[in-house]
């Protein structure tokens, strides 16, 4: 076989994207170093898209401390039902983002769909929208048992706003876990190319080179989270699929590049603890 490259974390970037080469060299190399290049990979894209949502969290909650603390009038929840004094219909608007009480029933929830970010309150539920998306709404019957006023909900807010940073490092770390077990289920579709290919890889050296493979789908995947924060509620279907699918394709590349190598030097032997 050719005499292997070493590479530094840049040049790894570059071949893990563009370079079957790049996929015969790096078998036999550290699991460690695998590892490591992916998290660090992962952490900078997640660090990036978690300070955005994070900082129009923020944002969220100064709109909600400067202009609700001041404006709406007095409610509470308490037996599982919404009362506010005075008018039954409140709204507060700025921009894309919304807050509206209304217990007269003068508008649906699909109304809200205009706007980016906002609540929407009825007699019944508490809907929330996100990005242009609507959460999962709340019915008041679950607040049986809890008294909740105003005074409440305004000190309840300054705390989420003084936290947002928590938000960002959570969002980090979840990136990083769910980056780690998504290894695991790529290590079993570079264990199914190395059988095709015939590259007959160790589970280890399959697992380093299903590692190196995700760097274009995490690119892509990064590239979608961003598109949702500039257009709302864009998704692309089957997604998920896709991602993998890349995978595989790539590892299927590069196991055939060291398979082709391996049969160019039969006289050298793979080391049977790579």
């Amino acid at each position: 076989m050719e005499e292997k490259r070493t590479y530094n974390l840049f040049q790894k970037f570059v071949g893990s994207t563009s370079s079957p080469r790049f996929f015969a060299d790096m078998v036999g190399s550290k699991t460690s170093a695998a590892i490591g290049y992916i998290c660090l990979l992962t952490v900078i894209l997640s660090l990036v898209t978690s300070t955005i949502f994070g900082l129009g969290f923020r944002e969220a909650m100064d709109f909600i401390n400067t202009g609700f603390a001041d404006n709406a009038p007095e409610f509470e929840i308490s037996g599982g039902e919404f009362r506010m004094s005075g008018p039954q219909y409140f709204e507060m608007i700025e921009g894309d983002a919304a807050i509206i009480i209304d217990l007269e029933d003068r508008m649906s929830p699909s109304q809200m769909e205009q706007y980016t970010t906002g609540v929407y309150i009825n007699k019944d539920f508490m809907y929330s929208i996100q990005y242009g998306q609507f959460q999962q709404p709340q019915p008041w019957s679950s607040f049986q048992g809890t008294v909740i006023t105003k005074a409440d909900t305004i000190q309840f807010l300054n705390i989420l706003r003084d936290v947002w940073v928590v938000f960002i490092f959570l969002g980090v770390l979840f990136a990083v876990l769910g980056k780690l077990f998504s290894s695991l289920i790529v290590s079993v579709i570079a264990m199914v190319v190395s059988a095709i290919t015939s590259a007959k890889l160790t589970y280890r050296d399959g697992y380093i080179l299903g590692v190196y493979a995700m760097t274009g789908p995490t690119l892509l995947k990064f590239a979608q989270s961003m598109l949702a924060i500039a257009f709302p509620g864009l998704t692309i279907p089957g997604f998920g699929l896709v991602y993998y699918l890349i995978i595989g394709f790539v590892l299927y590349v590069g196991m055939r590049e060291y398979t082709k190598q391996k049969e160019a030097s039969p006289d050298v032997d793979q080391d049977p603890l790579a």
